[in-house]
């Protein structure tokens, strides 16, 4: 009762969205064909722009080198798991005598490469605890000198990521 009604041309100018709309649909389609229009201008050959080849400028050591962090079979340190490692590093932590005193202790996680020879390469902390434990931890790591087997792909071997947790805790 209180809704005036609308006026009967203004339904209809709604009507008039419809031509508008197939004539942009056609224009679409007809700028996606793949056949140029009678009107249009295809360059030369000569005056094309070149294609660039991405392949040809990333080298291909740079490929070999990204290590995998999944593979068909992982490394093993002494014919063992990672679990071998963690003993092995458990033998050769000191635990820094300014972090007994001012009790610090934590968990630190530790990434390393073993490369595709059998070594480890590029150990970081990836997260840290405090410095002398993170220096401590860090030293270990990148102090093994003892060849792991390598992880393998496809056959190959190939140089694999490994996050690493390294524990420290006052008893």
């Amino acid at each position: 009762m209180l809704k005036q009604s609308t006026n009967k041309w203004m339904r209809l100018s709604h009507l008039a969205l419809i031509p508008m709309l197939a004539v942009f649909v056609f224009a679409c389609r007809s700028s996606n064909n793949n056949a140029p229009a009678q009107d249009a201008v295809v360059p030369a050959p000569e005056a094309a722009t070149p294609q660039t080849n991405t392949e040809a400028i990333i080298p291909e050591t740079t490929q070999e080198s990204i290590p995998y962090e999944v593979v068909e079979k992982k490394p093993t340190f002494n014919g063992g798991s990672v679990s071998e490692f963690a003993q092995w590093t458990n033998s050769q932590l000191k635990y820094p005598d300014s972090a007994i005193e001012d009790a610090v202790q934590g968990r630190i996680l530790i990434s390393f490469t073993v490369s595709a020879d059998g070594y480890i390469t590029d150990a970081k902390v990836l997260r840290g605890v405090s410095p002398e434990l993170d220096a401590e931890a860090l030293r270990v790591v990148s102090s093994c000198t003892e060849k792991w087997e390598p992880g393998m792909q496809d056959g190959k071997p190939v140089p694999v990521s490994i996050t690493f947790p390294i524990i420290f805790q006052l008893r």
